[in-house]
Formats: C-alpha cells, structure tokens, sequence
C-alpha cells in the first residue's frame, strides 16, 4: 500500500461518524432508552388503572416536571466546570440502583399514588441531571464536520427503541408486571454505565474560572438575551412542549375512554409514531444534507404544518389519528435535527451546559403547564376543545416569532458543526 493510499485511508476512518466515543455513547443510550420505554409505559398504566382519573393522570405527569424546574438551573454551571462523562455514568448508576430497590418495596406494599408520586421525583431529578451532561458531552463525540449525521442518528434512538418493545410491550406487562419490567431497566442502566466509561474525549470545561456559581449562571442568561436568534429558538421550544404537552398526556385516557379503541390501540399510536420517526431519521442519517441556507425555511414550514394538524387530532377517525401522528413524528424529527445542529454549532463551547439548561427548563415549564391544562381541559371542556385550543396557540406563536425575528434565526441556522 502506497503512503498516499495509507494517508487517505486514515483520513477516512477519522472522519467517519460512527468513531469510537459516538459509538459508545449512542449504543448506550440507545440500550437505556429501550429499558426505560418499557418502564414508562408500565408506571402509565398501573397509575391510570389504578385512579382512572384524567386529572389526576394530568397530574401525576405534572409532578414529573416540578422538581426538573427547581434543580435545572443549578446544572449548567456545574456541567460547564466538571467532567460531563463522570456525571452521565454516576447518573446511570443511580438509576440502576433506583430501578432495582422500587419493585422491592412495590412487593411490599399495595398501590398508594404518594410512592409512585415519590418515584416520580426521584426519576425527575436524575432525568435533570443526566439530559444536561449527555446534551453537552454529545458534542464532543461528534467527528468536526459530521454534525448533521450525528444529530440524525441520535433521533433515531428513541423511535428504534420503542418500535423494538412497543410490539412485545402489553405480553411483557401482562407476564411479569410493572415490578419486573423495572428490573429489567435496572439492568439495562448497567450496561449502559459499563459502556460509558470506556469513552475517551476532550471536553471543553470550564478551567481555573474565578467566577461564582452565580456568576456563572448569570453569564448564561446574559448570552441568550444578547442571542437574539437563539432566545426566540428557545422561546419556541416552551410553547411547543406546552402544545405537545397537552396533547400527549390525555393520550391514553382519551383512547381509554373511547369504546373503540383501548390499551391495544394506543400501543399501535407509539408504534406508527416511531416508525415513521425511524424512517425519516435513518435516510437523514444517510443520504439528506440540510444546506444552510434552506434549513431555516423546512423548520419553518414543518413547524407550521404540525401546529395545523393538532387541530383535528380530536376530531378525526381512529386512522386519521394514525395518519397525524405519524406525519407530525416524522416531521418533528427533521426539525428536531436541523435545530440541534445549528444551536449546538452556534453558542461556544463552555457555554453549552448553562445554556441547556435554560432550555431544559423552558421545556420542562412548558411540559408541566401543557400537562395541567391538557388533564384540565380534556375534563372539563372536553378533549376537541382540547385539540382546537393547543393548534391555535401554536399557529399564533409561529407567526409572532417567525416573522419578526427572521433576521436574527437565519443567522443560527446557518451554522453547522
């Protein structure tokens, strides 16, 4: 082999996605994800079965997102100055301690709302830490110029996962219950921090900074008010996990509700949302590269066509509802990747952990908001009322927002890592 052929070929292999940190930290997390799904789902039903109560179902979700607005703000000065891949496999571990001692005391005691509300908190509080450190140490693992590819095969973790347990779901629960689906998780968490230690990056921390945790917090909030481009980004991340929100808490008790259609029904819902979340996001990862130039004009024009869509989520058949579901999951995955490759591109590189942060907690305000007044409205005023409400609100906040800050989100989304 000639040193120019050598030369190449090393080149080539650098500059592959798939590289040894990506590889590691995707296969975990995608191991995790399949756990989790499982565990999810199961805690759903046996808290629904057990209060058959949209509200109180609504609220349940609500208590989920309380805790993630207290301690998120915390996190980005803290992920910004310590090693993010210690944090993400100390969080692995915990959860797999968790996930192994809950079934135990299930065993023990009948069902009481306060344990899982309790439970609740906990997974709360370690989902906080674990999204702040995997979203900015994702970075990292990605090969300079490969950003696109990376983003589109993270996205496509969560739909692959679910549509490999989404089938098998109701045969697993319905054999060794809620308690053994979450030993289950509890291994996968394990293997998921084995995998974790051996990845091997240079991370961009914070080094020798003088400046106090406020201080530290407070330059994150001063850089997105200068941002003007990746404020509006983050103001429209609140308002869509509001709608979203809403919408995906009532989910279950509306199919429920319906003589029609049933726990059987609904799993087919998750399935159709992540097949057509896996289709769109495997040929992103292999044959679509997103310009520059046209990326802020897709995010605009899918986030406008989903928004138009929840509006007869409500009021369509049972196939109408699939055919919605799946359009606004596979165009909520091209969006999801064109923003998260240009945000991640755009703001510096030790100011990604306080800066997710911020967007951690506009999305979990926005969850815990969109989780009440979905279980409120859908129980007072009903669930098309529901749907028309959350469709307008979305379609007013893209014209608000896309309109007047144009200028300012081309500039973000012409950026690309």
């Amino acid at each position: 082999m000639s040193k120019i052929t050598y030369e190449i070929d090393i080149a080539s292999k650098q500059n592959k996605v798939w590289n040894k940190n990506f590889t590691l930290l995707t296969i975990g997390s995608f191991i995790s994800m399949m756990g989790s799904y499982m565990a999810s789902l199961a805690i759903s039903f046996t808290v629904f079965d057990m209060t058959k109560s949209v509200f109180l179902f609504a609220m349940f979700n609500v208590a989920y997102y309380i805790p993630k607005l207290v301690i998120t703000p915390l996190l980005g000065p803290i992920i910004d100055k310590y090693s993010r891949k210690k944090i993400v496999i100390g969080t692995d571990c915990c959860y797999c301690l968790l996930f192994f001692l809950l079934p135990v005391v299930i065993y023990f005691t009948e069902f009481s709302l306060p344990l899982y509300l309790g439970f609740n908190f906990l997974i709360s509080l370690l989902d906080s830490v674990y999204s702040a450190a995997f979203t900015t140490l994702l970075p990292d693992t990605i090969t300079p110029g490969k950003s696109q590819k990376a983003y589109s095969i993270d996205s496509l973790l969560g739909p692959v996962s679910q549509g490999l347990m989404a089938p098998i779901f109701l045969i697993v629960y319905n054999k060794i219950g809620l308690s053994g689906i979450l030993i289950f998780n509890s291994i996968t968490y394990l293997i998921v921090a084995i995998f974790e230690c051996f990845i091997d990056v240079k991370e961009n921390l914070i080094k020798d900074s003088k400046s106090t945790f406020l201080e530290n917090l407070k330059e994150g909030y001063v850089y997105l008010r200068k941002e003007k481009g990746i404020y509006v980004i983050y103001m429209k991340i609140f308002f869509t996990t509001v709608t979203w929100g809403a919408i995906m808490t009532v989910m279950l008790p509306y199919f429920e509700s319906k003589v029609n259609l049933g726990k059987d029904k609904y799993i087919i819902l998750g399935i159709v949302m992540t097949g057509s979340r896996f289709i769109i996001g495997f040929l992103q990862s292999i044959f679509v590269t997103y310009s520059p130039e046209n990326k802020f004009k897709i995010y605009v024009i899918i986030n406008f066509i989903i928004d138009s869509l929840l509006l007869f989520i409500f009021i369509s058949p049972l196939y109408g509802i699939y055919t919605i579901w799946g359009i606004t999951g596979s165009l909520g995955i091209i969006t999801i990747t064109i923003r998260t490759s240009s945000i991640m591109a755009y703001i510096p590189g030790n100011m990604r952990g306080r800066l997710s942060s911020i967007s951690l907690v506009l999305s979990n305000m926005g969850m815990l908001l969109g989780s009440f007044l979905g279980g409120f409205i859908a129980e007072k005023l009903g669930y098309i009322t529901l749907g028309t409400l959350v469709g307008v609100l979305g379609l007013v906040v893209n014209i608000y927002y896309f309109s007047r800050y144009k200028k300012s989100l081309s500039l973000v989304f012409r950026k690309d890592l």
